[in-house]
């Protein structure tokens, strides 16, 4: 299946909702092609740990942070050390074959464990639809992946360096826990394209 056919079948929102001029299409088209070379080849994302927060209704809201960041340290070590643990994720990307068909992709985080010779790793099941959402404004794709207790967030911009193939990201990961389930540990997520998995 050609391109073309592809964005037909595929759904995609705007932000803002409005109707594409000729320009902005040509953006689109761009940020789709980024996407359509890393779909159904194994793709490692690179993780570096950036924050752990909380949103809750308090008016002090690092003080609650530290709070949740004392409480899942002391009282949860070992969920802490696997929530800010990931290093890299495992992910492979489907593009759909008719309107039958959606999106799909395989995902699997790797932590490291310095008390084992190799890294843990966990399957993360996909509970949604993947998201497709273009941002006028910003000339960017954002594809959304979400699982049980996380959400990984790859961005296409139209103003990528093809002799570069580096792509951006973000992956959210909370507990399950109900007293702290607006604890949010966020990643950055990069990655690069082999010259020979790129389209020509």
């Amino acid at each position: 299946m050609n391109y073309d056919n592809y964005r037909k079948i595929l759904t995609i929102s705007h932000e803002p909702d409005i109707h594409l001029s000729n320009s902005e299409q040509v953006h689109l088209d761009q940020c789709l092609s980024n996407l359509y070379q890393i779909c159904h080849i194994p793709l490692v994302l690179n993780c570096t740990l950036l924050s752990l927060s909380s949103y809750s209704n308090s008016t002090n809201v690092n003080r609650e942070s530290i709070r949740i960041n004392h409480y899942l340290r002391v009282r949860q070590p070992r969920k802490f050390y696997w929530m800010r643990n990931i290093k890299q994720m495992y992910l492979n990307l489907r593009l759909p074959k008719d309107q039958t068909e959606q999106m799909s992709a395989n995902l699997i985080e790797f932590h490291s464990c310095k008390r084992l010779p190799y890294s843990a790793r966990i399957s993360i099941q996909q509970i949604k639809p993947i998201l497709l959402v273009y941002f006028i404004e910003e000339q960017s794709l954002k594809l959304n992946i979400r699982g049980e207790n996380c959400l990984l967030q790859l961005i296409f911009s139209s103003d990528i360096n093809s002799n570069e193939q580096f792509q951006k990201g973000m992956y959210y990961k909370w507990s399950d826990e109900g007293h702290i389930r607006s604890t949010t540990i966020q990643f950055d997520i990069d990655y690069q394209i082999s010259k020979e998995h790129c389209f020509v």
